[in-house]
Protein backbone atom coordinates (compact mmCIF):
# COMPACT_ATOMS: atom_id res chain seq x y z
CA UNK A 1 0.00 0.00 0.00
CA UNK A 2 3.23 2.24 0.88
CA UNK A 3 4.55 1.47 -2.56
CA UNK A 4 1.24 2.49 -4.27
CA UNK A 5 1.14 5.70 -2.30
CA UNK A 6 4.79 6.58 -3.34
CA UNK A 7 4.39 5.89 -7.00
CA UNK A 8 0.90 7.92 -6.86
CA UNK A 9 3.30 10.75 -5.45
CA UNK A 10 6.12 10.30 -8.04
CA UNK A 11 3.45 9.92 -11.11
CA UNK A 12 1.99 13.66 -9.61
CA UNK A 13 5.36 15.16 -10.07
CA UNK A 14 5.75 14.10 -13.94
CA UNK A 15 2.93 16.67 -14.62
CA UNK A 16 3.23 20.29 -14.90
CA UNK A 17 0.90 22.59 -14.82
CA UNK A 18 0.19 26.38 -14.99
CA UNK A 19 -0.35 29.21 -12.37
CA UNK A 20 -1.43 32.66 -12.52
CA UNK A 21 1.45 35.41 -11.77
CA UNK A 22 0.88 36.24 -7.88
CA UNK A 23 2.44 39.41 -5.67
CA UNK A 24 4.68 38.76 -2.62
CA UNK A 25 3.40 38.48 0.67
CA UNK A 26 2.63 41.62 2.76
CA UNK A 27 4.79 41.02 5.77
CA UNK A 28 8.75 41.03 5.06
CA UNK A 29 11.31 37.88 6.08
CA UNK A 30 13.03 38.08 8.83
CA UNK A 31 15.82 35.36 10.08
CA UNK A 32 14.84 31.88 11.70
CA UNK A 33 18.18 30.50 10.92
CA UNK A 34 21.84 31.95 9.75
CA UNK A 35 23.62 28.75 11.60
CA UNK A 36 25.71 30.83 13.74
CA UNK A 37 24.32 30.65 17.56
CA UNK A 38 25.33 27.11 18.20
CA UNK A 39 27.90 24.70 16.33
CA UNK A 40 25.22 22.48 16.46
CA UNK A 41 21.49 21.93 14.88
CA UNK A 42 19.08 24.09 17.35
CA UNK A 43 17.13 21.56 19.10
CA UNK A 44 14.57 24.60 20.49
CA UNK A 45 14.27 25.40 16.33
CA UNK A 46 14.73 22.00 14.63
CA UNK A 47 13.32 19.08 14.66
CA UNK A 48 14.69 15.92 12.86
CA UNK A 49 13.07 12.85 10.86
CA UNK A 50 14.00 10.13 8.30
CA UNK A 51 12.27 7.20 6.79
CA UNK A 52 12.99 4.21 4.81
CA UNK A 53 16.67 5.72 4.42
CA UNK A 54 20.17 3.64 3.83
CA UNK A 55 22.24 6.57 3.93
CA UNK A 56 21.69 9.69 5.67
CA UNK A 57 23.78 12.75 6.90
CA UNK A 58 22.66 15.80 8.78
CA UNK A 59 24.65 18.02 10.20
CA UNK A 60 25.64 21.48 10.63
CA UNK A 61 29.41 22.62 9.66
CA UNK A 62 30.31 25.82 9.77
CA UNK A 63 27.21 28.84 8.84
CA UNK A 64 25.51 25.72 6.76
CA UNK A 65 23.36 22.52 7.02
CA UNK A 66 25.07 19.91 5.02
CA UNK A 67 22.05 16.83 4.52
CA UNK A 68 22.93 13.90 2.37
CA UNK A 69 20.42 11.08 1.53
CA UNK A 70 20.58 7.85 -0.77
CA UNK A 71 18.27 5.00 -1.41
CA UNK A 72 18.67 2.28 -3.44
CA UNK A 73 16.06 0.09 -5.05
CA UNK A 74 15.29 -3.59 -4.87
CA UNK A 75 16.04 -6.33 -8.07
CA UNK A 76 13.96 -8.51 -5.96
CA UNK A 77 10.85 -6.79 -6.83
CA UNK A 78 11.39 -5.73 -10.11
CA UNK A 79 9.19 -3.04 -10.29
CA UNK A 80 8.00 0.73 -9.41
CA UNK A 81 10.61 2.25 -7.02
CA UNK A 82 11.22 2.60 -3.35
CA UNK A 83 10.89 6.15 -1.33
CA UNK A 84 12.92 7.85 1.24
CA UNK A 85 12.67 11.19 2.87
CA UNK A 86 14.71 13.14 5.56
CA UNK A 87 13.57 16.17 6.76
CA UNK A 88 14.80 19.40 9.18
CA UNK A 89 11.07 20.90 10.31
CA UNK A 90 10.28 24.22 12.03
CA UNK A 91 9.76 23.69 16.15
CA UNK A 92 6.81 25.59 16.06
CA UNK A 93 4.98 24.90 12.89
CA UNK A 94 1.40 26.82 13.39
CA UNK A 95 3.38 29.82 13.81
CA UNK A 96 4.78 29.99 10.39
CA UNK A 97 3.15 31.90 7.84
CA UNK A 98 6.02 31.91 5.22
CA UNK A 99 9.73 30.19 4.36
CA UNK A 100 12.56 31.41 2.42
CA UNK A 101 15.56 29.39 2.27
CA UNK A 102 19.00 29.36 0.46
CA UNK A 103 20.18 25.89 -0.91
CA UNK A 104 23.11 24.66 -3.08
CA UNK A 105 22.80 21.22 -4.66
CA UNK A 106 26.52 20.06 -4.24
CA UNK A 107 26.02 16.72 -5.77
CA UNK A 108 24.08 14.06 -7.51
CA UNK A 109 24.18 10.17 -8.75
CA UNK A 110 20.99 8.71 -10.57
CA UNK A 111 20.95 5.05 -11.77
CA UNK A 112 17.97 3.85 -13.08
CA UNK A 113 17.28 0.57 -14.82
CA UNK A 114 19.25 -0.35 -17.57
CA UNK A 115 16.15 -2.32 -18.64
CA UNK A 116 13.69 -0.28 -21.07
CA UNK A 117 11.02 0.24 -18.30
CA UNK A 118 8.46 3.57 -17.10
CA UNK A 119 10.19 2.93 -13.54
CA UNK A 120 12.52 5.60 -12.93
CA UNK A 121 15.26 7.15 -10.00
CA UNK A 122 14.15 10.16 -8.49
CA UNK A 123 16.10 13.04 -7.02
CA UNK A 124 14.64 15.95 -4.94
CA UNK A 125 17.34 17.69 -2.96
CA UNK A 126 15.83 20.83 -1.94
CA UNK A 127 12.30 21.40 -1.03
CA UNK A 128 10.28 23.59 1.21
CA UNK A 129 6.27 22.39 2.55
CA UNK A 130 4.05 24.15 4.30
CA UNK A 131 0.41 24.09 5.32
CA UNK A 132 -2.11 24.29 7.85
CA UNK A 133 -5.73 23.44 6.20
CA UNK A 134 -7.65 20.71 6.46
CA UNK A 135 -10.74 19.58 4.51
CA UNK A 136 -13.20 18.18 7.48
CA UNK A 137 -13.09 14.50 6.63
CA UNK A 138 -13.74 12.54 9.54
CA UNK A 139 -11.23 11.30 11.21
CA UNK A 140 -9.90 10.14 14.46
CA UNK A 141 -7.60 12.75 16.75
CA UNK A 142 -4.25 13.07 15.60
CA UNK A 143 -4.75 11.73 12.11
CA UNK A 144 -3.92 13.35 8.97
CA UNK A 145 -6.17 12.29 6.59
CA UNK A 146 -7.52 15.79 4.55
CA UNK A 147 -4.52 18.07 6.10
CA UNK A 148 -3.22 20.43 2.73
CA UNK A 149 0.20 21.73 2.52
CA UNK A 150 1.89 23.35 -0.17
CA UNK A 151 5.51 21.85 -1.78
CA UNK A 152 8.17 23.82 -3.63
CA UNK A 153 10.58 21.47 -5.05
CA UNK A 154 13.79 20.70 -7.14
CA UNK A 155 13.27 17.27 -9.16
CA UNK A 156 15.26 15.33 -11.90
CA UNK A 157 14.74 11.97 -13.12
CA UNK A 158 17.06 9.12 -13.80
CA UNK A 159 14.96 9.36 -17.56
CA UNK A 160 15.48 13.38 -18.01
CA UNK A 161 16.36 14.66 -21.38
CA UNK A 162 17.38 18.03 -19.89
CA UNK A 163 20.41 19.98 -19.74
CA UNK A 164 23.45 17.86 -17.80
CA UNK A 165 22.65 18.95 -13.98
CA UNK A 166 20.05 20.96 -14.41
CA UNK A 167 17.07 20.58 -12.09
CA UNK A 168 13.21 21.62 -12.11
CA UNK A 169 11.73 23.97 -9.77
CA UNK A 170 7.81 22.59 -9.86
CA UNK A 171 5.63 23.54 -6.77
CA UNK A 172 2.25 22.21 -5.91
CA UNK A 173 -1.10 21.84 -3.20
CA UNK A 174 -0.67 18.23 -1.94
CA UNK A 175 -3.59 16.44 0.05
CA UNK A 176 -2.34 13.72 3.06
CA UNK A 177 -4.39 10.32 1.37
CA UNK A 178 -3.39 8.67 5.04
CA UNK A 179 -3.41 8.82 8.53
CA UNK A 180 0.08 9.12 8.39
CA UNK A 181 0.32 11.16 5.44
CA UNK A 182 2.56 8.52 4.22
CA UNK A 183 0.89 9.02 0.74
CA UNK A 184 0.18 12.31 -0.58
CA UNK A 185 -1.67 13.15 -3.83
CA UNK A 186 -2.49 16.71 -5.69
CA UNK A 187 -5.09 18.24 -4.26
CA UNK A 188 -8.24 18.72 -5.91
CA UNK A 189 -8.69 21.58 -8.34
CA UNK A 190 -4.98 22.57 -8.09
CA UNK A 191 -2.57 22.78 -10.33
CA UNK A 192 1.09 22.55 -10.77
CA UNK A 193 3.60 25.58 -11.26
CA UNK A 194 6.68 25.15 -13.09
CA UNK A 195 9.28 27.58 -12.09
CA UNK A 196 12.11 27.36 -14.05
CA UNK A 197 15.53 25.71 -13.45
CA UNK A 198 18.52 25.67 -10.92
CA UNK A 199 21.82 23.44 -11.35
CA UNK A 200 24.10 21.49 -9.22
CA UNK A 201 26.77 24.05 -7.67
CA UNK A 202 24.05 27.06 -8.09
CA UNK A 203 23.19 28.48 -4.97
CA UNK A 204 19.99 29.48 -4.99
CA UNK A 205 16.75 30.53 -2.89
CA UNK A 206 13.14 28.70 -2.41
CA UNK A 207 9.88 30.52 -0.77
CA UNK A 208 6.47 29.70 0.00
CA UNK A 209 3.80 32.29 1.63
CA UNK A 210 0.60 31.24 2.83
CA UNK A 211 -2.03 34.12 2.32
CA UNK A 212 -5.37 32.77 3.82
CA UNK A 213 -7.23 35.78 3.23
CA UNK A 214 -6.84 35.06 -0.87
CA UNK A 215 -6.98 30.99 -0.62
CA UNK A 216 -3.83 30.72 -1.73
CA UNK A 217 -0.09 30.07 -1.20
CA UNK A 218 3.01 32.15 -3.55
CA UNK A 219 5.46 30.23 -4.40
CA UNK A 220 9.24 31.45 -5.73
CA UNK A 221 12.74 30.90 -7.04
CA UNK A 222 15.43 33.53 -6.37
CA UNK A 223 13.96 37.23 -7.14
CA UNK A 224 11.37 36.30 -9.63
CA UNK A 225 8.14 37.22 -9.56
CA UNK A 226 5.84 34.67 -7.33
CA UNK A 227 2.93 32.55 -9.03
CA UNK A 228 -0.05 31.34 -7.24
CA UNK A 229 -1.35 28.03 -5.77
CA UNK A 230 -4.64 28.81 -5.62
CA UNK A 231 -7.20 26.02 -3.02
CA UNK A 232 -10.48 25.58 -2.40
CA UNK A 233 -12.21 28.26 0.43
CA UNK A 234 -13.86 25.59 1.65
CA UNK A 235 -10.61 24.16 3.42
CA UNK A 236 -9.92 25.24 7.14
CA UNK A 237 -7.43 26.59 9.39
CA UNK A 238 -6.12 23.24 11.45
CA UNK A 239 -4.23 20.28 9.99
CA UNK A 240 -3.42 17.54 12.84
CA UNK A 241 0.33 18.55 12.13
CA UNK A 242 0.91 21.65 10.62
CA UNK A 243 3.89 21.72 7.80
CA UNK A 244 6.96 23.82 8.17
CA UNK A 245 9.49 21.97 6.98
CA UNK A 246 12.70 21.57 4.72
CA UNK A 247 13.39 18.36 3.42
CA UNK A 248 14.85 15.88 0.80
CA UNK A 249 13.50 12.83 -0.91
CA UNK A 250 14.80 10.12 -3.11
CA UNK A 251 13.51 7.11 -5.06
CA UNK A 252 15.50 4.32 -6.04
CA UNK A 253 14.31 2.24 -9.25
CA UNK A 254 13.20 -1.37 -8.82
CA UNK A 255 15.26 -2.84 -11.52
CA UNK A 256 14.99 -6.65 -12.78
CA UNK A 257 18.82 -5.87 -14.06
CA UNK A 258 19.98 -4.64 -10.69
CA UNK A 259 18.69 -2.18 -8.06
CA UNK A 260 18.65 1.89 -8.87
CA UNK A 261 20.34 4.15 -7.20
CA UNK A 262 19.16 7.60 -6.07
CA UNK A 263 22.22 9.98 -4.09
CA UNK A 264 21.85 13.64 -3.84
CA UNK A 265 24.21 16.17 -0.76
CA UNK A 266 22.45 19.64 -0.43
CA UNK A 267 23.60 22.76 1.47
CA UNK A 268 21.24 24.59 3.24
CA UNK A 269 22.17 28.63 3.95
CA UNK A 270 19.84 31.28 5.99
CA UNK A 271 16.72 30.33 6.47
CA UNK A 272 13.85 33.17 7.21
CA UNK A 273 10.37 33.43 8.06
CA UNK A 274 7.58 35.48 9.52
CA UNK A 275 8.68 37.56 12.19
CA UNK A 276 6.04 35.40 14.78
CA UNK A 277 7.86 32.09 14.30
CA UNK A 278 11.30 33.31 15.13
CA UNK A 279 12.81 31.82 18.05
CA UNK A 280 15.83 33.87 18.95
CA UNK A 281 18.03 33.69 21.92
CA UNK A 282 21.40 31.59 22.05
CA UNK A 283 21.22 28.36 22.74
CA UNK A 284 24.19 26.60 24.37
CA UNK A 285 26.20 23.54 23.52
CA UNK A 286 24.69 21.24 26.49
CA UNK A 287 21.15 21.99 24.42
CA UNK A 288 20.05 25.03 27.26
CA UNK A 289 18.98 28.68 26.06
CA UNK A 290 20.21 31.63 27.63
CA UNK A 291 18.24 35.10 27.24
CA UNK A 292 20.64 36.69 24.64
CA UNK A 293 19.20 37.76 21.71
CA UNK A 294 20.89 37.49 18.40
Amino acid sequence: MAQVAWQARLAAFMLVGFALAGTAGAEPFVTYEDWTTSQRIRADRWRGLATSVQDVEKEQRGHAVHMRLRREGSAVLGVGSIGAVMELAMANPPAVEQIEADFKITRVTLEGCPEATFFQSTALPAQISLGNLYDETPRLPGERTGDHFARISTLRRSTSFDLPDAFQVQAVIFRCADAGCAGATVAPGTLFAFLGRVFVGDRFALRLVWDPANSRFLAGLNAEEDVELRYPESLVTGAAVPFAALSMTAAGANCTAGAGVSDATVEIGEVRTNVGAVISGRQHEDGGDDDSQR
